[in-house]
């Protein structure tokens, strides 16, 4: 079925550390998840800095232990200098949290 599906594709643009996509996501290497994961930061209008920080930090009970030292990684550290920079952080299985 995938293979279907990716063959259904049209046209598929590869994306990097650092590439801005639609001239507002910055797409940014994250992989303390897995190889080629991501997390994306942008600037909206009606949100602020948005960070997504996709799997390496899934839900706010993970971003509160980054926070209070219980991790201390590379992947902590990344996720708390996003977090410091954003007014929304949006996690991939939990709400997100709104910071202003």
């Amino acid at each position: 079925m995938y293979q279907k599906i990716v063959l259904s594709w049209n046209r598929v643009e590869p994306f990097r550390n650092g590439d801005m996509l639609l001239d507002s996501v910055e797409v940014l290497e994250s992989p303390f998840h897995s190889r080629d994961h991501v997390s994306f930061f942008l600037e909206t209008s009606n949100c602020g800095n948005v960070f997504i920080c996709g799997d390496i930090c899934t839900r706010q009970i993970q971003y509160h232990e980054m926070r209070k030292g219980m991790r201390t990684d590379e992947a902590a550290a990344f996720v708390m200098k996003y977090f410091d920079m954003a007014d929304t952080v949006i996690f991939s299985h939990d709400l997100p949290i709104f910071k202003r």
